[in-house]
């Protein structure tokens, strides 16, 4: 994961400036909570600066993305942004709707590019998304399983 000051340095690499819009941007996205939406940047980054286009809010989020600092990834719901670029997958609890980062091993990563590489490709990114049960909608469910069964009991 990279730091605001991470980013900035990386956009004066590439000749670019830490201009208050994109510093509202890499604001938005430090304090939002993990993977947020787009739009929720968005509003975010309009309550920060006031007056910002959200074609302008778009366009950073593109060009962060290009310079490999975020990951863009579709779900239902809209387009995620995450500030974890290792390779990973995403649970996606299909109670609540949170997006929870699963660490991939290493050999994992390396059967996910093997398979890449025999249809003649090159993975510039992964998108792993499984769906299930967070922890907390797992104790939920548990717990409402055991009520259910002592009421037929």
């Amino acid at each position: 994961m990279f730091s605001s000051a991470d980013i900035e340095a990386k956009l004066h690499e590439q000749g670019r400036r830490a201009t208050p819009q994109r510093r509202a941007v890499l604001t938005a996205l430090e304090k939002h909570a993990s993977h947020p939406r787009i739009d929720e940047i968005v509003a975010a980054t309009q309550h920060e600066l006031p007056g910002i286009a959200v074609s302008t809010v778009y366009s950073t989020v593109h060009e962060l993305a290009a310079l490999g600092v975020i990951v863009e990834f579709v779900e239902k719901d809209g387009t995620h942004l995450d500030l974890n670029v290792a390779p990973h997958a995403h649970l996606r609890c299909t109670s609540c709707g949170t997006i929870i980062d699963i660490p991939l091993e290493q050999q994992v990563a390396d059967a996910l590019e093997a398979g890449v590489k025999k249809v003649g490709g090159v993975a510039t990114q992964y998108d792993v998304i499984i769906s299930g049960l967070c922890s907390s909608c797992t104790q939920e469910h548990v717990s409402d399983i055991n009520h259910s069964s002592k009421k037929g009991a």
